[in-house]
């Protein structure tokens, strides 16, 4: 599985844009959640699929938090 930073921050896009039902071309990695219009409950549920599937830390404003 490949765990670097765009990898992951695509993975993210993905899911947003499936949750927000837009494409996922235009989700912004670079804007906060909430900007996104992403309630806190679904950006920890995020953040925890994140850390469990990539096996890394991330902050809780954004995608491109990610910390090894």
């Amino acid at each position: 599985m490949d765990t670097s930073k765009e990898a992951i921050a695509t993975w993210c896009r993905e899911y947003l844009g499936n949750l927000l039902e837009v494409p996922a071309a235009e989700i912004d990695p670079t804007l906060d959640f909430d900007k996104l219009g992403v309630d806190s409950a679904v950006a920890v549920a995020l953040l925890m699929e994140v850390e469990e599937r990539y096996g890394v830390d991330c902050r809780p404003r954004s995608c491109t938090g990610i910390r090894r």
